[in-house]
């Protein structure tokens, strides 16, 4: 039960609400002798075990403001920590900074009119600007985002809140079209050869109608809906049921039949999947007839039961796997071969799996996992009955992992910075080595990396402390990697250089080290597809490829690439004339590679 109270005062009123008790019951195994010998060991601190939780929340009422009930502050009761926090401006009661246990998250700024200004992170300071703006808003959208860097972004919105353009950091412009109902209908990629236009010189558009139609097909009666998605002569079409549910999906080339692929989905009354046919070429005159697939089965309340598929005649032509819905909140999930799996769970005021803390798997294996009041991982121990394996986990005041004790690498430390960054680590500690805020004492050090990040959070150095392996990162406006530089001492520096296209697809790397250059080099059709792959002996691989994306050959090493309707290659041709073929099994599995010669005469591997 929850109640809130509040205290008023001339404008501005704070009081914390009635406690939320929550409670949970966790079993015992890992509490009577693991527990026990991690604490006489001093791997964890010697606090108690509990299975419940208060909380208190505090609102805050700005009466000037005509605004009540904003969430100020929760607090955990049993550790008197502030989870997170939230301050508000007096006069606009709109919120100008956040906090999670402590530690600054962000903080705002805004217009006269209300919307957003400015948001900067923890580590933003008048010599370190973190500061991202956002500006012109029109129909709720910010049309100009600048970055610290000096970098924008912007997008045309009209005047129906629909973004018709975004112009990236770099000038290169992505355009949009939309239906009368507002849905989208076009993307059309940016010119390969002018900043800020978009063209179809170089990229096909992708086309997408959304209709209805007055002709039955597919079982489906006449009115019913349909959407087309087309890049080039590759197509995705999907069917609709009177629900609006996607009931049949097709993907093809139009210039290929045996590139079909089809996929039925079949419904139950509380609109939850009941079927997903495997992918297949058949004919399909009704998306309720008969097809090999799988087949779900639910409770009452919605959760999954029973997971049927369609298999092998020699597994009677089916194989099941069943949930199970126990008390105290635990699951077992026994698979096809009858092995069973059981997991309990922690969980407060609201169920939810997100949080197990027992797996008692096949074979007498079992997963212990202790949790804290925030529910993260203290403990994770996975043992039978002659042998274990632990790890234990441990938090900074900020609750971020800051140390990690493996039975294989011993203690590993990290710690961050104020944004949340990781900063520093070092593995390879005595396991009973503490969490240390700084990671300067002579141990740490001599195994410490160290990280520095930019004014957008990305990695520019990462320094060991050997020197050896030392990296540094530099990016193009968007973010795309530009240049990569290793220096692995005694002057031996590599460096790769990236390249794209202004579709941001990699289109070369070049390695570089000394007098020796090897580049890579990628090319794409106008599907946006990968066509062929440059390598630094001058060598060229063309792949063909169709109209969905897939190779059709690889140079002249393999020709004629067929595939199965779930995408699995089927079969080519090597360029000896070696005809490579798989076969799946009825799950789509594959069942067997063989490679014949001219006379299909198996051969040996």
């Amino acid at each position: 039960m929850l109640s809130i109270a509040r205290k008023q005062s001339r404008a501005l009123a704070l009081a914390p609400v009635a406690a939320m008790h929550r409670t949970v019951t966790r079993p015992g195994r890992l509490a009577a002798s693991l527990l026990a010998a991690l604490l006489a060991a001093a791997v964890l601190p010697a606090v108690a075990q509990s299975t419940s939780r208060t909380d208190t929340i505090t609102y805050e009422d700005n009466f000037g403001a005509w605004v009540i009930g904003q969430p100020k502050k929760s607090t955990n009761v049993d550790t008197g920590l502030v989870e997170n926090e939230t301050v508000y401006d007096a006069a606009t009661a709109l919120p100008i900074r956040t906090y999670n246990f402590g530690k600054l998250q962000q903080t705002l700024t805004y217009h006269a009119d209300g919307t957003l200004a400015t948001e900067s992170d923890g580590r933003d300071t008048p010599t370190f600007n973190t500061t991202v703006s956002f500006s012109n808003w029109k129909r709720g959208l910010p049309q100009r985002i600048e970055f610290p860097t000096g970098h924008y972004r912007s997008m045309w919105v009209d005047n129906y809140g629909l973004i018709r353009s975004v112009r990236e950091e770099n000038g290169y412009l992505t355009c949009y079209a939309f239906d009368a109902m507002g849905r989208l209908a076009r993307i059309e990629y940016p010119s390969e050869t002018q900043n800020s236009v978009c063209d179809a010189s170089a990229w096909n558009n992708l086309v997408r109608s959304f209709q209805q139609t007055n002709v039955a097909e597919f079982g489906l009666t006449a009115g019913h809906w349909r959407e087309f998605v087309q890049t080039g002569r590759g197509v995705k079409a999907t069917y609709y049921d009177a629900m609006w549910r996607p009931v049949l999906t097709r993907t093809y080339d139009l210039d290929d039949r045996n590139a079909l692929s089809q996929t039925v989905t079949r419904y139950d009354a509380n609109g939850q999947p009941v079927f997903q046919s495997y992918p297949t070429r058949a004919l399909i005159n009704d998306f309720k007839q008969a097809l090999p697939g799988t087949r779900t089965t639910y409770d009452a309340l919605g959760r999954t039961t029973r997971v049927e598929q369609d298999a092998e005649s020699d597994l009677g032509g089916l194989v099941v796997s069943t949930t199970e819905y126990l008390s105290g909140f635990k699951t077992k999930t026994t698979n096809p071969r009858g092995k069973a799996t059981t997991t309990e769970y922690l969980t407060y005021d609201e169920p939810t799996t997100e949080m197990p803390i027992l797996i008692a798997h096949p074979s007498g294996v079992f997963t212990d996992i202790a949790r804290d009041k925030f529910g993260k991982p203290t403990i994770l121990a996975r043992s039978d009955a002659s042998v274990s394996a632990v790890r234990t986990y441990a938090y900074n005041a900020a609750q971020e992992l800051c140390r990690v004790v493996e039975p294989e690498t011993g203690a590993t430390l990290s710690g961050y910075d104020a944004a949340g960054n990781l900063a520093w680590s070092a593995a390879g500690l005595r396991f009973d080595t503490a969490c240390n805020a700084n990671g300067n004492t002579a141990e740490i050090l001599a195994r410490k990396v160290t990280r520095d990040y930019d004014q957008r959070n990305r990695i520019t150095q990462l320094t060991f402390a050997d020197n050896r392996g030392n990296t540094s990162y530099t990016y193009y406006p968007d973010g795309q990697q530009n240049v990569l530089t290793v220096n692995n001492g005694d002057g031996n520096t590599v460096s790769t250089n990236y390249q794209y296209n202004r579709r941001r697809l990699l289109t070369s790397e070049q390695l570089t080290w000394s007098a020796i250059a090897w580049a890579v080099t990628y090319g794409y059709n106008n599907n946006g597809h990968l066509a062929n792959q440059g390598y630094p002996a001058g060598l060229t691989i063309d792949y063909a490829p169709n109209a969905l994306g897939q190779a059709t050959k690889a140079g002249t090493y393999a020709t004629g690439v067929t595939y199965h309707p779930n995408g699995a290659i089927a079969g080519f041709t090597y360029g000896n004339g070696i005809v490579h073929s798989l076969t799946q099994n009825a799950r789509q599995l594959p069942l067997r590679s063989r490679d014949a010669d001219a006379d299909n005469a198996a051969i040996p591997l």
